[in-house]
């Protein structure tokens, strides 16, 4: 995905929602400069990846919320190597991290 803006979405499903802006599971994610603004989610307001390796480049994360789980901006679940440079996270809010919640310590290279 590449210069693309998710602004104002919600994902509102019966039991967990997850990811308002994108949500990928079991897949390779490269994200390039991309506005994630303005997204809700229970978990993972702007995007929620689990399973998944990603790549993130020069993403602007800004106003993002995560209503009852996880972080506001950038959700990562359940292993996968991410590369997360030149970014921006500017007053997203959760409940476990307002930019980048990680499931493991170890994800985040």
């Amino acid at each position: 995905v590449n210069q693309s803006r998710f602004e104002y979405n919600s994902a509102s499903v019966l039991g967990e929602s997850a990811g308002g802006g994108i949500k990928m599971i079991g897949m390779s994610a490269d994200l390039q400069r991309c506005r994630f603004s303005s997204n809700s989610a229970a978990s993972g307001g702007g995007i929620h990846l689990d399973q998944t390796n990603s790549t993130i480049f020069e993403l602007n994360c800004q106003g993002n919320a995560a209503t009852s789980a996880t972080s506001g901006c950038l959700s990562l679940n359940n292993g996968g190597v991410h590369l997360i440079s030149n970014s921006i996270f500017n007053q997203n809010k959760g409940v476990s991290g307002a930019a980048v919640y990680s499931l493991s310590p170890k994800q985040i290279n």
